[in-house]
C-alpha cells in the first residue's frame, strides 16, 4: 500500500475497513517432512576372533581385530506378513553402501510410506536389520533402530545409537576352528545390483511367540514406599535373535518395542523388595529368502519383539546387598525421613536372558526415555539411595538400603 498522497476521505475509508473486518492470523508455520535421505548409519565392519558368552559374542575376548574393506552393507526392514500369525511379506533394502579401505561406511534413507505406518504403532520408532557380507562372504545380521521426527532420524540419548555415532560391527570367528560364531558363510555379493533400489527379497512367518520379558531392576527398603510405572509407551530395546542356515542362535543388535496406546502398568511396595517386573511382550520367528547375490540371507532364522502385550508378574534375581558393599558404597547418598527421591530413567541396565523362548534367550533394555518412572518416599527412617556404576541420579541401577 503507498504511504503517500492519501485523502482524509481515503484515510476514512480505511478507519472504518479496520473497524469491521474480521482478521484470521495465520497459524506459525510448519517445517514440511523432509523427501531427501537423512544419514541414519555411520558405521565400520570389522572382523576377529574370539569366543561366545551364551548366545552373545564375549567382547572381552576379541583379538586378531582387522577392518573389513570392501564388505557390502544393507540396511532393510520386513514388511507386515499377509496373516496375523503367519504369511509372507518383503523384505525391502532402503539403502547400500560398500565399506571403503578403514571398513568404515555412512547409509541415508528417508522413510517410505510403508515403513512410516509400521512406526505410527510403535512410538515413531522404525526397525532395521542390517546385512553385513565381507569380500569372503561372511555374513552377519543385526538390528537398527531409529525414530523419525519428519526432518531426521533421532535416537532418543541411546549410548552409541546416534546416526553420527561409528557402529562397529563384528564378524566374529573361532580362533581354533576358523567357524564364525555370530554368522555364516554366504554368497560373495553381486556389486553389480547394487544400483538395483528395491532387490526382492521376502520373510515368512513360521511362528509367533509370547514371553514375560524382564523391563526393568526394582529394589526398595522397608523404611520406604517404593513406586514405579512402565508407560504410557513401551520402550524397550530387546535383542534380534538369528540363526543362519546349519548354524545356531546368536544375538545380534537390538529392535525396538512400543506402542502409541495410553497403557500403562506399575507396582508399589512399602517393603524389602529386590526383584525384577516382567510384562508381556509377542515374538515373532521369520525366515528369510530371496535372490542369494542380493539378499545373502537365504534360509536366515531371525526372532523379534513386534508389540507389547501387557500384563505385569515378577521375579527374583541374585540381588547385591543394596549400598553397604562396592562398588555401590562409592555411590550413596543419605535421604532423611519424610524426605523423596524421583527418577525419570534415562539410563538403564540391559538384563541378560530377560525373554526365554526355548530356542533362544534375548536381553532387553528399558527406560531410555520418561516412560519409566521410579520414586522413593522415606517415610519410616533415613535411607541410603546408590547406584551400581554412578550416582542414583545417573546410574544404571538404583539401590536403597
Amino acid at each position: 500500500m503507498r504511504q503517500h498522497g492519501r485523502t482524509r476521505r481515503g484515510v476514512g475509508i480505511l478507519t472504518l475497513v479496520l473497524a469491521t473486518a474480521t482478521f484470521v492470523v495465520p497459524p506459525p508455520a510448519v517445517a514440511a517432512e523432509t523427501t531427501e535421505p537423512e544419514r541414519i548409519l555411520t558405521g565400520q565392519i570389522l572382523t576377529a576372533t574370539g569366543t561366545l558368552s551364551g548366545e552373545s559374542v564375549d567382547e572381552a575376548s576379541l583379538a586378531n581385530v582387522k577392518e573389513a574393506a570392501g564388505a557390502v552393507v544393507r540396511l532393510t526392514y520386513l514388511t507386515n506378513p499377509s496373516g496375523p500369525d503367519g504369511g509372507t511379506g518383503d523384505m525391502v533394502v532402503v539403502a547400500n553402501a560398500v565399506t571403503d579401505s578403514q571398513g568404515t561406511y555412512t547409509l541415508s534413507y528417508v522413510p517410505d510410506t510403508v515403513l512410516k505406518e509400521q512406526a505410527e504403532v510403535n512410538d515413531g520408532w522404525a526397525n532395521f536389520i542390517l546385512v553385513v557380507v565381507t569380500s569372503d562372504g561372511s555374513t552377519t545380521l543385526e538390528g537398527v533402530s531409529r525414530r523419525w521426527t519428519g526432518l531426521a532420524w533421532e535416537y532418543n540419548d541411546r549410548e552409541g545409537m546416534s546416526p553420527d555415532d561409528n557402529r562397529a560391527t563384528y564378524l566374529v570367528s573361532d580362533a581354533d576352528t576358523g567357524r564364525l560364531l555370530n554368522g555364516s558363510k554366504a554368497e560373495v555379493p553381486d556389486v553389480s545390483l547394487m544400483a538395483v533400489p528395491y532387490p526382492y527379497c521376502s520373510h515368512t512367518v513360521l511362528q509367533t511367540h509370547t514371553a514375560y520379558t524382564d523391563i526393568m531392576e526394582f529394589h526398595n527398603s522397608a523404611d520406604a514406599d517404593g513406586r514405579w510405572e512402565y508407560g504410557q509407551t513401551s520402550d524397550s530395546d530387546i535383542s534380534l535373535g538369528l540363526k543362519p542356515a546349519g548354524g545356531n542362535w546368536s544375538l545380534g543388535g537390538t529392535v525396538h518395542a512400543g506402542n502409541s496406546l495410553s497403557s500403562r502398568i506399575g507396582g508399589a511396595t512399602p517393603n524389602n523388595y529386590n526383584r525384577v517386573p516382567r510384562t508381556l511382550f509377542e515374538y515373532k520367528r521369520s525366515k528369510l529368502s530371496g535372490n542369494i547375490r542380493v539378499c545373502n540371507v537365504n534360509n536366515y532364522e531371525v526372532v523379534y519383539a513386534t508389540r507389547w502385550l501387557g500384563g505385569l508378574i515378577d521375579r527374583a534375581r541374585n540381588i547385591s546387598s543394596g549400598c553397604v558393599t562396592t562398588p555401590q558404597s562409592n555411590y550413596r547418598v543419605q535421604f532423611a525421613k519424610g524426605t523423596s527421591f524421583y527418577r525419570g530413567s534415562r539410563r538403564a541396565v540391559t538384563l541378560g536372558a530377560a525373554a526365554e523362548l526355548g530356542f533362544v534367550s534375548l536381553s532387553a533394555t528399558s527406560g531410555y526415555s520418561g516412560w519409566v518412572d521410579m520414586s522413593w518416599t522415606f517415610t519410616r527412617n533415613w535411607c541410603w539411595v546408590c547406584g551400581n556404576n554412578d550416582y542414583p541420579n545417573y546410574s544404571k541401577v538404583v539401590y536403597v538400603t
